[in-house]
């Protein structure tokens, strides 16, 4: 599990950087894609669309085509500038380079020569982040917690930060990500691609900034979803995670729906695994549901943003669905994924949240038994509602709060993983380890890591591994003749 400061945005991939706070987790879930889809495979006339007005710190105003990026921009001022640019503030907001500029906007390049640029280029780039930690250590079970004044940034599966090396080469692998423009959607060797299908929200959570960022619900034309996937098929990679804002709302602007797409996608030959990012558990129709159970390829691993477990709590957030309803939709999807593993978002914290009302979250995450959760202090993001409201939470006691949930969650999943021992599971292997030659990583259909006594041949196969050991958050196991 996960700790960091901040609301976290429903549907919004496994980061939270809000709050000066930034928190990752490993796992599949995570969606690190770019936005180049916007664009992708379209070739349009300057006249065949409008333009957008940037204003640069100091006054000038140069106009661009929509979609283009801050690192674009620095580009176009000059290299020097691109050089030296680490993130942006877009009217106000500081954002990574990667992001796009949808309309008329102020900008402000932001440079590694202010301490203000730094701290931005960290805690704005969580899935830039993400990808370079795991180009650099494709095996830890890293996650990243709260800031701190000395040392921001902590190895959950232990007790110590990152060490001062491994930091310069992570920030070394960032720069190169953000420069270079590697395709965020494709790594964990060349097995599993991250495809993000899904833009803007169309909901306005009390906490929640995405809609005014973001826009409204935009999805990715299904001929380029199906296009790339062709592409990815051929050069090897044979799970894709779909991702999105609001991924449950997929295709709503354009008559089509999330189940459809799956479907589609599983038809693409090569493609064998399909994985999806951040679910709302109020999309999640009886229709829905029973259209993926019929899709084989479909990884019954499913990502329910739940928030709260107490009925007001959720409609103070201003979330459209009650706990009850929640655990009806788990139950479904348990009905019609034996087997599948849950994780979620939880905010700690939020204005007016009782001490009653915390424990009635702590007695949902243990009627729920989530296999891994993210965890976050709530923190008041400007111009939102929960920001004004009264009954604001001392941090002393977000974080009480939040370090018991994080010792409930993490029972729950070592005991779960623990029952996995005997056990024979589906494992998509993606590499050699990095610690120890002799294995090879993959994750199971329910998206578990484990550790692999097999052949470096094996990569990117999808073997029946019989599971003989938990170290808590990892598996270990070997390849058996046939899955029993």
């Amino acid at each position: 599990p996960l700790s960091g400061k901040g609301g976290h945005a429903p549907g919004a991939p496994a980061v939270c950087n809000s709050g000066g706070t930034m928190g990752i987790l490993r796992s599949s879930r995570i969606s690190f894609t770019g936005w180049a889809f916007l664009f992708s495979g379209i070739c349009r006339k300057k006249e065949d669309f409008e333009m957008i007005n940037v204003t640069l710190k100091g006054g000038a105003v140069k106009e661009f085509e929509p979609g283009v990026s801050p690192a674009d921009v620095a580009k176009s001022i000059g290299m020097g500038l691109y050089k030296s640019a680490c993130a942006a503030r877009v009217d106000g907001e500081a954002v990574d380079l990667r992001t796009p500029l949808e309309k008329d906007c102020e900008l402000e390049i932001l440079t590694f020569d202010s301490p203000e640029g730094k701290h931005a280029f960290w805690h704005t780039g969580a899935h830039i982040m993400a990808q370079a930690i795991q180009h650099l250590f494709p095996d830890a079970q890293f996650g990243i917690g709260p800031a701190l004044d000395d040392g921001w940034y902590y190895d959950i599966g232990g007790t110590e930060p990152f060490t001062p090396d491994q930091f310069e080469a992570i920030e070394a692998e960032m720069k190169k990500i953000v420069k270079e423009k590697l395709p965020l959607e494709r790594f964990a060797g060349h097995t599993r691609a991250f495809m993000k299908i899904e833009d803007g929200c169309n909901r306005r959570c009390a906490y929640c900034v995405i809609p005014r960022a973001r826009g409204s619900v935009r999805s990715r034309a299904e001929e380029s979803i199906l296009g790339e996937l062709a592409a990815l098929a051929k050069g090897g990679y044979a799970e894709v995670v779909f991702s999105g804002i609001n991924l449950s709302s997929y295709g709503r602007d354009t008559g089509t729906d999330l189940a459809e797409i799956v479907e589609k996608a599983a038809q693409v030959p090569g493609i064998r695994r399909i994985r999806l990012g951040s679910l709302e558990p109020d999309l999640m129709t009886e229709e829905m549901i029973a259209r993926m159970a019929r899709v084989p390829a479909l990884c019954p691993q499913f990502h329910l943003s739940l928030q709260s477990g107490c009925d007001a709590t959720l409609r103070r957030m201003r979330r459209i669905y009650d706990t009850a309803g929640y655990r009806a939709v788990v139950e479904k999807l348990r009905a019609a994924f034996p087997g599948a593993s849950f994780t979620t978002d939880i905010i700690v914290g939020f204005p007016g949240e009782t001490e009653e009302d915390y424990l009635l979250t702590r007695q949902a995450v243990e009627q729920v038994q989530f296999d891994n959760a993210f965890i976050f202090r709530y923190s008041p993001r400007r111009g939102t509602p929960a920001a004004a409201m009264e009954n604001q939470i001392p941090e002393e006691v977000k974080e009480a709060r939040n370090q018991d949930l994080l010792a409930v969650v993490n029972e729950i999943a070592v005991r779960k993983n623990r029952e996995l021992i005997g056990t024979v599971q589906e494992v998509l292997l993606e590499g050699p380890s990095k610690t120890n030659a002799a294995r090879l990583s993959g994750r199971t259909s329910q998206n578990k890591p484990v550790m692999v006594d097999a052949e470096p041949g094996l990569t990117g196969q999808i073997l029946p591994i019989r599971i003989e050991e938990s170290t808590g958050f990892t598996l270990y196991g070997v390849p058996c003749p046939s899955k029993e």
